[in-house]
């Protein structure tokens, strides 16, 4: 670049240097606007919930601090990168350590059946042929399932999940530590965060009351050296990626497949070997 402008002459330089300067001008003009409709919806949905507002400043994020069914929980944004191919995405996460009586992964056909099928799970039903035949249920234990899905609540669960369903690839992951409720957009208008957060927050009873099932399960023990993932519940049987900041293991496809780290309350984004 030095060698360019040392060959023009001063006038050429000049709108040289201007234009480049207008670009970066541009760029950022348009990276403000382009937070600037989240942070607002961020912030009057904090004031109308009762939460706190936490801007993420110039190239952050904003993040929105509540409590859902007295559960600690905060809404997350993620405007994607070129870089890495990663899409963008709205998330709220409720924190469900000590409470959470297993793992529960609800996704749309097409956008979820190859990520549960890497981990060699099934499809499982709930007993209503429209909703399995757009939806992939996985659970551990298997009988989640029937105490989430069952009848006297089953179509009320089916509505809260259909209440996604216009949005982009809508995602209910139940872990060991969180509930995540996520659509793969940057989701920048109160009224769709607000579907977001009460489909989190009926979900958190649906899942919380699930009544333990009755009589005795006989279920294959395996011995995992590894550990169990925490987003998906099984085994760590091969060389998992660990959380930069806790270290935490996981499967290479979970870890993409959530875009984090899914121990309670640590925000890292990389990975260590």
């Amino acid at each position: 670049m030095m060698t360019t402008l040392a060959a023009m002459s001063g006038s050429e330089a000049a709108v040289f240097l201007l234009v480049a300067v207008g670009a970066i001008v541009v760029g950022l003009v348009i990276s403000f606007w382009r937070k600037d409709a989240p942070a607002a919806a961020a912030r009057s949905l904090a004031v109308r919930l009762g939460g706190s507002y936490e801007d993420g400043g110039v190239f952050g994020e904003p993040q929105v601090n509540l409590t859902l069914g007295e559960r600690p929980a905060w809404i997350e944004y993620f405007r994607g990168d070129l870089n890495t191919f990663q899409a963008p995405w709205t998330r709220v996460v409720v924190g469900v350590r000590d409470v959470s009586p297993g793992s529960l992964h609800i996704v749309p056909e097409g956008f979820g059946e190859s990520f549960l099928k890497l981990l060699g799970a099934q499809d499982l039903s709930v007993g209503d042929q429209e909703f399995d035949s757009r939806y992939v249920v996985r659970a551990t234990p298997p009988s989640l399932v029937s105490q989430v899905f069952r009848p006297e609540q089953r179509h009320q669960v089916i509505a809260s999940t259909q209440r996604l369903r216009k949005r982009k690839d809508p995602t209910i992951d139940l872990g060991s530590n969180t509930l995540i409720v996520q659509v793969r957009e940057y989701v920048d208008n109160e009224r769709d965060l607000m579907e977001l957060v009460k489909t989190a927050e009926e979900f958190l009873t649906y899942v919380l009351v699930a009544s333990p099932p009755t009589g005795i399960e006989f279920v294959e023990v395996q011995v995992a050296a590894g550990g169990l993932c925490l987003v998906c519940g099984t085994a760590l049987r091969e060389a998992p990626v660990r959380c930069e900041t806790c270290k935490t293991p996981h499967h290479a496809e979970c870890w993409k497949y959530m875009g984090r780290c899914s121990t309670y309350a640590c925000k890292g984004r990389r990975t260590v070997a």
